[in-house]
């Protein structure tokens, strides 16, 4: 797909940078004001959309990046939310790519939304209240750090059952900051409590992913609303 769209872009006069693994993307990350606007598939061999965002974002708050995903609970709200200019849904209609680079569709600004409107189950709780919200992130971000830092070492010791605990501990906390996307695994791991580790072979690679997005998420909060 990446050599069809680099194809087709280039044809209408644009000039494109393809990256298929996490090498190319630091590359092309070092490199970043040479271009002017990012689209990033969601799920790459091994790196997220999420995780590319982040890595920009971290040295450049302007350039639009537009997310690319075939997830059936992806759409542009959702996108939008978690810090991405715009979303293209899967199979790609390459003519989307024009209306996006010609203007034709708005480019949603890259300046983070309100506290209000990131975060509505606590705006619901504190009102305009933005100092308690903020020391509320601010206990998560810790919090986040700190468990995802034990779930590691639980999967290198491959304690399915204290990770599975830890799970049960962690995704309430992580659905109260409006983030329910980011508990799945954490779900089906503590719904699995009491089986064996076989009723979950993949737990260890799933449980991986999640902690890297989770981590992520945290590392956008700390960036955009705490400092």
């Amino acid at each position: 797909m990446g050599k069809l769209i680099n194809e087709f872009l280039s044809k209408q006069g644009f000039k494109v940078k393809i990256c298929n693994n996490t090498r190319d993307v630091d590359g092309f990350i070092n490199h970043i004001s040479l271009f002017d606007i990012v689209f990033t598939d969601m799920q790459m061999p091994d790196i997220t959309g999420n995780e590319i965002l982040l890595k920009i974002r971290r040295i450049n708050s302007c350039i639009p990046v537009w997310l690319m995903s075939a997830y059936d609970d992806y759409n542009t709200e959702k996108a939008v939310s978690e810090g991405f200019s715009g979303f293209i849904t899967k199979p790609i209609r390459m003519g989307k790519f024009i209306d996006v680079l010609s203007g034709e569709t708005q480019v949603i600004t890259n300046h983070p939304p309100s506290l209000g409107e990131k975060f509505p189950q606590l705006a619901s709780l504190f009102g305009d209240d933005t100092e308690t919200i903020k020391k509320i992130l601010s206990t998560f971000v810790t919090t986040v750090y700190k468990d995802t830092e034990h779930l590691t070492g639980l999967i290198e010791a491959s304690d399915f059952q204290g990770a599975q605990q830890l799970c049960h501990k962690i995704h309430p906390f992580i659905s109260q900051i409006d983030a329910p996307h980011l508990c799945e695994v954490l779900i089906k791991m503590d719904s699995l409590r009491g089986e064996e580790e076989t009723t979950y072979s993949s737990w260890k690679e799933d449980l991986s992913l999640s902690i890297r997005q989770i981590r992520a998420f945290a590392d956008a909060i700390k960036k955009e609303y705490l400092f």
